[in-house]
């Protein structure tokens, strides 16, 4: 048990008095003796021993303060293994932008106060805008965080260049990196200054952060691999079917127009046949760009199967489609495919969505007969379902994830046999 604790001084100074006091007569005549002792021999014990108590005292002071600045450095070093810790779990957890978002808003103001941030990831060469806050000052616009991101990697290479973060006007600026490959940049505000430890603090900080950036182009790399056709760029049939259903049900709420094209390519076969299969799936290629730079950013390109592409036209009437079709059978036809000076032609088959209609299918079906009627009409040309033109043995559209596009070649292949067998 302990009798007195630090702040019981007055306790501690009555101690010492009554000691002393206690010891008084000991200690005149251990200091008679020593004195004796000095005549006789002609020794300074009492000096001596001051300076061996001062040497002492000022030993064990120093040895104090460098325990304690020791002691110092260990919970600092702590804290900040906890704080990169805490940043790399949350890290770890955000798996989108969103995530990613929310996590930088909360786990960076740690590492750098109250200091505006900036966060750009980059991509193919395209800087793209993750993360910004600026409590205190007007945020900067991409075209600013761009120039100064590319000004940080020009820095990197320079010599004698500060590796602790590259400042530009004044913002401090941490290029990303993930082995050679630049992620991303982070550019803090660097009012206040930030001190050297900062700046160290800083640079352990964006390890994860790259990481992160990088994870999160994994992601999203995968993502679209899972719906995005890789040949053509444009989405997967299952994708597209999904998009369909959804505009659809926007359209009922809406009561907006929705009309969807249907695009073969005429003879594409013979093409495969006579010139190969890279030249057909240079055509297709060529396709697929083509239909996104015709057509408007907020109409949905798939590739439906084979050499057939449906297009969605969300808030299109079937007047506003039919001069999209126009557009495209235009642009195909001023196209070189790279196929001998030869350019493939468009059959295309066009319907709009009755009103309050909800079945995919039903809509897909009208628009391929229409696409059926193109071709059976010398090709090269589109033509315009018939309101309540019934469809004859079409396959059902599944917007399942695992539809192949050869099984839905095979039952197309399948309905035109059928249908040429009808007629």
């Amino acid at each position: 048990m302990r009798i007195m604790s630090r702040t019981d001084a007055s306790l501690a100074v009555s101690l010492v008095i009554a000691t002393v006091t206690l010891f008084s007569q000991p200690l005149k005549q251990f200091l008679d003796t020593v004195a004796v002792i000095e005549d006789q021999y002609h020794l300074a014990f009492l000096p001596a021993l001051t300076v061996l108590s001062v040497a002492f005292a000022i030993t064990q002071s120093r040895k104090h303060v460098e325990a304690s600045a020791e002691a110092r450095l260990s919970r600092a070093k702590s804290e900040e293994l906890e704080r990169l810790l805490t940043l790399g779990n949350a890290l770890a957890s955000s798996l989108d932008e969103e995530a990613l978002q929310r996590t930088l808003c909360q786990q960076l103001p740690v590492f750098f106060g109250d200091r505006g941030y900036w966060l750009l990831a980059r991509r193919e060469k395209v800087w793209i805008e993750v993360a910004q806050a600026s409590p205190y000052v007007a945020q900067r616009s991409i075209e600013s965080q761009e120039q100064l991101a590319e000004q940080a990697l020009l820095g990197m290479a320079a010599p004698g260049m500060d590796r602790l973060g590259i400042e530009l006007e004044e913002v401090v600026c941490f290029p990303l990196m993930v082995g050679p490959t630049v992620v991303g940049v982070l550019g803090v505000q660097n009012i206040p200054q930030l001190s050297p430890t900062d700046r160290i603090a800083s640079t352990a900080a964006v390890a994860p952060l790259a990481l992160a950036l990088r994870n999160l182009r994994v992601l999203h790399e995968l993502q679209q691999q899972g719906i995005i056709d890789q040949l053509t760029g444009c989405l997967n049939r299952a994708t597209g079917v999904m998009n369909l259903q959804g505009e659809l049900r926007r359209a009922r709420r809406s009561r907006h127009p929705v009309s969807i094209l249907m695009i073969d390519i005429d003879h594409f076969k013979t093409i495969n046949d006579t010139r190969g299969h890279l030249a057909g799936d240079a055509v297709l290629e060529k396709l697929g760009a083509m239909i996104g730079q015709v057509l408007r950013t907020t109409d949905i390109r798939c590739r439906f199967g084979g050499d057939e592409f449906l297009v969605i036209l969300p808030e299109t009437a079937l007047a506003g489609a039919e001069q999209a079709a126009i557009k495209l059978r235009a642009a195909m036809n001023a196209l070189d495919a790279g196929i001998d000076g030869s350019r493939p032609t468009l059959s295309i088959g066009i319907a709009q969505a009755e009103r309050g209609e909800l079945d995919a299918a039903s809509l897909v079906g009208r628009a391929d007969a229409a696409l059926y009627k193109a071709k059976q009409s010398g090709r090269n040309t589109l033509r315009l379902a018939e309101a309540g033109e019934p469809v004859r043995d079409y396959p059902k559209l599944q917007p399942s994830l695992t539809a192949r596009d050869d099984d839905f070649d095979a039952e197309r292949t399948r309905v035109a046999v059928a249908r040429a067998a009808s007629s």
